[in-house]
């Protein structure tokens, strides 16, 4: 049986409360924000998906998007 679990850095903490259930995790990985770059590519991605065809972010507002996102898509 194979479990994946996706979670917040807090899912570590409570992994480490469960020691048998820790030592079965094979893998853990650790998305890391996206920087800018990685930004503006996933808007113009997302905008693309959902059928634009135009309509790219001036720089000036993929910035602050990126800012106050703090890298993160969700």
């Amino acid at each position: 049986m194979t479990f994946i679990f996706f979670g917040l850095q807090s899912l570590d903490q409570t992994l480490a409360l469960d020691e048998p259930l820790r030592q079965r995790v094979a893998l853990r990985y650790r998305l890391s924000a996206m920087d800018e770059d990685s930004t503006a590519a996933y808007i113009r991605h997302r905008l693309r998906v959902a059928g634009a065809v135009t309509g790219d972010f001036r720089p000036e507002a993929v910035a602050l998007i990126h800012h106050y996102a703090r890298g993160s898509p969700g």
